[in-house]
């Protein structure tokens, strides 16, 4: 199903949950862990087996305090996320190929987003990425929650719904109890995160018209004035026809300068070198 992991998530899942990345080891060039609950001991690397007994003398209380609220906001945004791949979270505004003036305005608006979201006290932020598929919209989702992270210190949770795989799992869990759990957890989150991500939205429209509708709108009432970025290949305009009057008056509320038009003018991105 959609859901499944493979070996290497499933592996890196459980290695955040137990370790701390220190640093790189120099012998082999993987990540020196310590164990979350022996902090202690000297960062080792599982690779190799280098043990750095003079590193955790020079790392300060601050460091490993950081190292560990960096690793429960990623771990708690995979368990609680419906994500097709985690290959994708490497996206970052670093490293976009702003290859044209088009691309250079979507990243300025939506860094200041990110910008506005990291602060503690700040207006809410509805923001709708609207354009053609493959012009970059989750590819600069994610990048909006990478830099948030980094200037909040990780200490926003996030939570990433892709709708199309929410929906499709959604209609596995009528016979897979652990795919229904998986769909009813991530929508409780999704009303509770500090900031959602809402990725192609209008794409699912197909699979499930009743219960995507009912979700996606239940989704914004908690959402109403909590920030939410919503991603979509559908017209604005047209998005009232899937969904309904309601639950995009809910989007428009605190959308005033955050919607972003991915123009057609932007090359596909799969086919530009990022």
């Amino acid at each position: 199903m959609g859901t499944i992991k493979t070996t290497g998530e499933i592996f890196f899942q459980m290695m955040r949950r137990i370790f701390i990345e220190v640093g790189d080891c120099p012998q082999c060039g993987g990540k020196l862990l310590v164990p979350k609950a022996k902090q202690t001991v000297p960062p080792t690397c599982p690779t190799c087996a280098y043990s750095d007994r003079n590193l955790r003398r020079n790392i300060t209380e601050e460091t490993w305090s950081a190292e560990a609220q960096k690793n429960k906001a990623i771990g708690t945004f995979i368990d609680n996320s419906v994500l097709p791949s985690l290959k994708m979270m490497g996206a970052t505004f670093n490293n976009l190929n702003l290859y044209s003036n088009d691309i250079k305005e979507v990243a300025r608006i939506a860094k200041d987003i990110a910008n506005r979201i990291s602060k503690p006290q700040h207006s809410p932020v509805h923001s709708l990425f609207s354009g053609s598929s493959g012009r970059g919209k989750t590819r600069i989702a994610i990048s909006i929650i990478n830099e948030v992270w980094r200037l909040t210190g990780y200490k926003r949770s996030v939570v990433f719904i892709d709708y199309p795989l929410l929906v499709s799992t959604q209609r596995l869990g009528i016979n897979d109890s652990e795919a229904r759990k998986k769909v009813d957890k991530a929508i409780r989150k999704a009303k509770q995160a500090d900031l959602l991500i809402v990725d192609d939205i209008g794409t699912e429209s197909q699979m499930n018209s009743g219960w995507n509708k009912e979700v996606f709108n239940e989704i914004m009432r908690f959402r109403e004035d909590k920030d939410v970025i919503v991603t979509t290949n559908v017209p604005p305009k047209e998005l009232v026809n899937l969904y309904s009057e309601q639950t995009v008056s809910r989007l428009r509320k605190h959308a005033r300068g955050n919607y972003i038009l991915f123009k057609d003018s932007i090359k596909d991105y799969r086919s530009v070198a990022v």
